[in-house]
């Protein structure tokens, strides 16, 4: 087998030594030719060894003035020089050594599409609940606003709500939208997911500048071909926080995001895109403090997954919305709270 496209891999760093040694050598084990591989960290001013364990990984190091996760993914795609642009969070690990190889055959074997999703994510061995309900949901508006599990053995199955499969190869399936369907709420900018970078530069030149660009490309993309791919056995291990302190301020910092954010980032930014599901945020706060229709959610989660633990979606999101009030109430009264980016 020839590969003869460049990947550029795009790895947003803030202070990430517990995870991103992990990451980096998952990238460097890939079966695909390295010297076709570049990998940009683009770090916010760490002060642990990021910097260091990036060198040994002989990674490309760019500076992230601006700090938060956003301006690093934009700053990369600008950075990037590949075919094919990745953003891989330095928590994320790609499990199979054929990661690579199975997205540019995607992309290699269907002209029209171009932007490639990993199978899902999939919780480290022995890590707590905390980090496969992140795994799946992220927090729980985001559970109740997405209804899109990214969970790997789910994601592949619910994304079928939206689209229909055109294509089922032994490395991949390609969906295709349903026409005149709800449109699915998708996050390109993680996850180890790859887009056709030749083809957004082409095609979308005036996104490049935009902080926004990189993580709404799906949205975008389908004005020219409502086709993507779903790569198989090909999960991408999420060591995410895994302790109830550390989500739980992960959760405040989400919300800070996106009461105050005027622009395009966030869930503000994505609902443009998706006005058929845009009205259901203002539907969440009455969902958690009714109850009955919070807890008939989280006992179908209990009977699918087989878990009692997802139980604790009730407490979960009655914090969130505790939360969204406080910080609503602070945007009414003209004080904004300091959230620094990443989530910690």
């Amino acid at each position: 087998m020839s590969f003869t496209k460049k990947f550029s891999i795009v790895v947003a760093t803030l202070n990430a030594e517990r995870t991103l040694d992990k990451a980096l050598a998952a990238i460097r084990s890939q079966q695909y030719p390295q010297e076709l591989v570049e990998v940009l960290v683009v770090d916010g001013g760490s002060t642990d060894r990021t910097r260091t364990i990036a060198q040994e990984h002989k990674c490309r190091i760019v500076e992230n003035p601006k700090v938060e996760p956003v301006s690093a993914k934009l700053i990369g795609l600008k950075e990037a020089t590949g075919d094919y642009l990745i953003y891989c969070d330095a928590d994320e690990v790609m499990e199979d050594p054929r990661a690579l190889q199975k997205r540019w055959r995607a992309f290699e074997e269907n002209p029209d599409v171009h932007i490639v999703f990993a199978q899902g994510y999939k919780a480290p061995l022995g890590a707590p609940f905390v980090n496969r309900f992140i795994n799946e949901f992220g927090d729980p508006f985001s559970m109740f606003y997405y209804r899109l599990s990214k969970a790997c053995e789910f994601f592949p199955t619910d994304i079928q709500k939206y689209a229909r499969v055109v294509k089922d190869q032994g490395d991949y399936t390609v969906f295709e939208l349903i026409e005149g369907a709800a449109q699915p709420i998708m996050e390109n900018a993680a996850l180890a997911n790859a887009i056709d970078l030749a083809f957004f530069r082409t095609h979308y030149a005036e996104l490049v500048d935009k902080p926004w660009g990189p993580v709404h490309f799906f949205y975008h993309m389908q004005n020219r071909s409502r086709r993507f791919a779903i790569t198989k056995h090909d999960a991408v291990i999420h060591h995410s926080s895994d302790n109830w302190p550390g989500f739980l301020r992960k959760i405040r910092w989400r919300i800070i995001n996106n009461v105050f954010s005027s622009g395009e980032s966030g869930f503000l930014g994505r609902e443009r895109h998706s006005p058929g599901v845009a009205a259901r945020k203002y539907l969440f706060v009455p969902y958690a403090l009714l109850l009955l229709p919070l807890a008939l959610d989280s006992l179908r989660y209990v009977f699918t997954r087989r878990d009692l633990r997802y139980l604790g979606v009730i407490p979960l999101s009655l914090y969130t919305v505790f939360w969204i009030g406080v910080y609503t109430f602070a945007k009414v009264i003209g004080f904004k709270p300091r959230a620094r980016g990443y989530g910690v």
